[in-house]
């Protein structure tokens, strides 16, 4: 730093050096990068070489600006870790809720499918009940058809025996005795 400046000469350039860096190695919290921008800020804003003092102040600035930046980026860090857990726990209630409304709408699907079931088992109960009604109206239907062709039956006999009868009458059989006279051709009845 020192020999940035051309007309820097210090009546005692060793015993000078040696303070500045005794008073600068004594700088509490001083860093690399605090000191580093401190000699850049001298270097461009001073037109001569700076007493100790001078130097110190700057330094302090420096050290104060690095400090805060520092701190804030740990609070940067900090919060950042901080968020981190707050999004994992919202994004774990996200998912949490997630599944709930899932599994409650599962639930209610259940519940309608398990009503619609029931429903349906009723109707099949009363199906079977108004089958089984059916079933025997059915079957008294066949029974009365049953008798209904017999009696038919019968009376399709008897239609064909009055038939039968008329024609043989027609005929003249079933009308009396036949008897057979020796002789005479034709019949007599008695």
């Amino acid at each position: 730093m020192i020999g940035s400046f051309p007309n820097a000469n210090p009546h005692a350039p060793e015993a000078f050096a040696r303070m500045m860096v005794e008073h600068v190695a004594a700088a509490d919290g001083l860093t690399e990068v605090a000191l580093e921008s401190a000699c850049r800020e001298i270097v461009e804003e001073q037109k001569f070489a700076p007493a100790v003092a001078e130097v110190m102040k700057v330094l302090d600035q420096h050290i104060m600006r690095w400090r805060d930046r520092k701190s804030a980026l740990q609070r940067a860090e900090s919060t950042r870790l901080e968020l981190i857990n707050v999004l994992i726990e919202r994004e774990q209630e996200k998912k949490e809720a997630e599944h709930k409304r899932e599994f409650q709408q599962a639930i209610n699907q259940t519940r309608i499918a398990m009503q619609v079931t029931q429903r349906l088992a009723r109707e099949v109960e009363a199906m079977k009940t108004e089958l089984a009604a059916l079933v025997q109206r059915h079957a008294e239907a066949e029974k009365r058809e049953s008798e209904c062709m017999r009696a038919l039956r019968k009376c399709s006999a008897m239609e064909e025996e009055h038939q039968a009868q008329a024609a043989a009458k027609a005929n003249g059989f079933g009308c009396g005795e036949f008897r057979f006279v020796p002789g005479d051709s034709s019949r007599s009845v008695h």
